[in-house]
């Protein structure tokens, strides 16, 4: 493992059965189910969309994440949710960094006429 490791390396210690990094991925699952959780109570979303880590993690992330929830959330407003991984993958950095310039580019037009 590298001196100052990525979120990358940890992951992938985690895949090779490296404990203390599958220590480290379960408990960022675990406080990211509580937040969640919250969110599921205070907004009642049928569906959540996660991106980023939990796209490249899902199998190591998931069953923590869903205890989690499972645990915190009020019953009715869990079992109405999915939680469900981005479908652009790796590619929603790309996306949203092109919807900020399109957005920028049009913003800015809009001022100068």
């Amino acid at each position: 493992m590298p001196q100052e490791p990525s979120a990358k390396d940890v992951a992938e210690a985690a895949r090779q059965g490296d404990t203390l990094s599958l220590s480290i991925l379960e408990e960022c699952a675990h406080k990211l189910g509580q937040g969640l959780a919250i969110l599921i109570d205070v907004l009642n979303p049928e569906r959540i969309i996660l991106g980023s880590i939990f796209t490249r993690c899902e199998t190591l992330l998931r069953a923590s994440i869903e205890d989690s929830i499972s645990k915190e959330a009020l019953p009715e407003t869990c079992k109405a949710c999915t939680i469900v991984p981005a479908e652009l993958g790796e590619f929603i950095g790309d996306y949203g960094a092109a919807t900020v310039a399109a957005l920028g580019v049009e913003n800015a037009s809009k001022k100068t006429t």
